[in-house]
């Protein structure tokens, strides 16, 4: 058999860290000048801090260097996540997969080295035979290329790879891609998650058959 490949975004699905982006991100923005809230962050996730960032120094005409804010950024999100919380049910959703030796890679909008201290700190490293940071690539999510890179990097063609996604711009990019998806409701709700090919609440709705199958 065929088997599928799981492609994971993180922040929302392996973690419940997308809190900590916001508030960071906020602080940041607010110490160049930007009047933003988190709650105002939060339509942004998923998608790259660079862009985001971009969008906002423009909105305010801020003339700071970017990549010194994002710096200061992933630091203090560093410094707040020495304990990471996991999302219900997933360290042994992705035990289960891999004890069907189905290929599992993690595709993150987050920086490389935030991605390693994550699954380091929940100790699943081992179980991703490809780890790929969106802060990598020119375009990020809703734009394809993560996942289809990743899929790359797994040797699978898209129709063959299942994204799990929590966000809008991730369950977008994985249809682009050519690729199922399913979402989860950790951070948005069903309707604003209604392009995926599923939608759950929690991954003890989720079987290794239900992937097979999707």
């Amino acid at each position: 058999m065929n088997l599928k490949a799981v492609i994971f975004d993180m922040d929302g699905v392996i973690t419940d860290t997308q809190h900590f982006h916001d508030a960071a991100n906020a602080e940041i923005l607010q110490s160049y000048g930007a009047s933003v809230t988190q709650e105002d962050l939060a339509k942004y996730a998923g998608i790259p801090n660079k862009k985001v960032f971009q969008e906002i120094f423009n909105q305010y005409h801020i003339t700071a260097n970017i990549d010194e804010a994002l710096t200061k950024k992933w630091n203090l999100v560093k410094q707040r996540t020495k304990q990471i919380d996991s999302v219900p049910g997933i360290i042994s959703f992705i035990k289960n997969l891999s004890e069907k030796n189905i290929l599992l890679a993690v595709a993150s909008s987050c920086r490389e080295d935030f991605i390693s201290h994550v699954l380091e700190t929940l100790k699943i490293t081992q179980y991703f035979s490809a780890v790929v940071s969106g802060d990598k690539l020119e375009k990020g999510k809703p734009y394809p290329d993560i996942f289809l890179f990743a899929a790359e990097k797994l040797s699978k063609k898209p129709e063959g790879c299942i994204v799990i996604e929590d966000a809008p711009a991730g369950v977008a990019a994985a249809k682009a891609a050519g690729m199922k998806c399913i979402a989860i409701t950790t951070t948005h709700k069903l309707d604003q998650l209604k392009q995926a090919d599923r939608i759950i609440d929690s991954f003890s709705e989720l079987t290794v058959d239900d992937i097979i199958r999707l």
